[in-house]
């Protein structure tokens, strides 16, 4: 109750400041909220990401509060962006089911950290590249409705040149520099999709009616590659093939040598063309610091990014999976943490895909949603 209380309170005391007016008050209750969650005062910003950093219970409170008060403009200016739980509202609740598990690759365990704990069974795959949009190398074949979150972006031909994720019926998660400053794209979002060479009973190809690019898009340094695309008519959640991915919250960034998914129509070679059906493949996070010297005097990591990918090689995405969705099985439920954003080449050694972290967008992803909520 006594959480509650000063939480309400805390709402309404960042209601009332604007541009760092009266800003020791809302610090003096940021300490207090960190106090009472974590059992002490005193934490760093790490520590205080950490210890956020929860299972079910406490997951929505835990974001709610660190988007509340962190400065989370990716930019690195100095505005704020403030989420209540009423912003929180747009989110599907049911997310991250799939009607088909092939594999139970592996599964998050939250409680420990957010470290993931693999489980035995097959599971090739790859995801991110730098140049223009990326593919999966080094992967398999997945069946038909196994990622029913993963949609394809068509151009005004009908061919396949990203991926994306659908993160509600009428909104699509995918990457700046598939869409770049097209104020009014001519593209569709291809759900239900399978097999991009054949036209199947059902398949679904939907108008977008609305681009949202981050503002700070750079398309030199694919620094904030992230955007939204609002659908001109809602989705059918309740068709088996057409479901929400769930979205990684403000401080539930993976964390190194934890495995992730990555899948798309993208090649499956460096020199070679797309994959006609959807593929994914298993990559390993790298930490960024050691990300930052592979990639050095060739890519600037920033920390709204990660980097996957194996040191020997063989396996990424590349081409065709830029946009698409980085991911894994959480408790039964599929977890977006990531965007195909980059990389050198394909699959090529000490070269990883470089992936958006969602996380680090949330407040972002949520607070555009409901602004353009009409």
């Amino acid at each position: 109750m006594r959480l509650t209380c000063s939480l309400l309170s805390l709402t309404l005391c960042c209601a009332l400041v604007t541009h760092g007016e009266s800003q020791s008050l809302v610090d003096q209750f940021v300490t207090q909220l960190r106090s009472m969650m974590t059992g002490e005062s005193g934490r760093n910003q790490g520590e205080s990401d950490v210890a956020l950093r929860q299972d079910s219970g406490s997951k929505f409170l835990g974001g709610f509060l660190e988007n509340l008060f962190n400065n989370i403009n990716p930019s690195g200016q100095t505005e704020r962006i403030f989420i209540t739980e009423q912003d929180l509202y747009i989110l599907p609740v049911n997310c991250g089911t799939s009607s088909v598990q092939r594999h139970q690759r592996f599964s998050r365990s939250s409680p420990r950290s957010g470290r993931f704990y693999r489980r035995a069974g097959r599971f090739p795959r790859r995801a991110g590249s730098r140049e223009t949009s990326l593919r999966i190398v080094g992967g398999s074949r997945v069946s038909k409705g196994e990622y029913p979150f993963i949609v394809s972006l068509k151009n005004s031909r009908g061919k396949h040149y990203c991926g994306g994720s659908i993160i509600h019926k009428r909104w699509i998660l995918t990457a700046a520099h598939c869409i770049n400053n097209m104020r009014n794209p001519r593209i569709f979002v291809s759900v239900r999709e399978y097999d991009i060479e054949m036209e199947e009973s059902g398949d679904i190809d939907v108008k977008v009616e609305k681009v949202i690019i981050h503002s700070d898009w750079d398309r030199i340094s694919f620094a904030n590659d992230i955007a939204l695309l609002k659908l001109s008519e809602d989705l059918d959640f309740t068709d088996p093939l057409i479901k929400p991915i769930c979205i990684a919250r403000q401080g539930e960034e993976p964390l190194p040598e934890d495995e992730l998914i990555v899948a798309g129509w993208g090649r499956t070679a460096e020199q070679s063309n797309l994959s006609p059906h959807l593929r994914d493949v298993l990559v390993p996070v790298i930490e960024n610091g050691r990300c930052r010297n592979m990639m050095l005097g060739k890519f600037t990591i920033t920390p709204n990014q990660f980097c996957a990918g194996y040191l020997r090689g063989g396996k990424d995405s590349c081409q065709g999976d830029s946009g698409g969705p980085i991911f894994a099985l959480q408790s039964g439920y599929y977890t977006q943490y990531g965007v195909v954003s980059a990389g050198i080449g394909c699959a090529r050694p000490e070269l990883p895909g470089v992936y958006t972290s969602v996380a680090r967008y949330f407040a972002w992803i949520v607070r555009k949603m409901n602004d353009h909520n009409d």
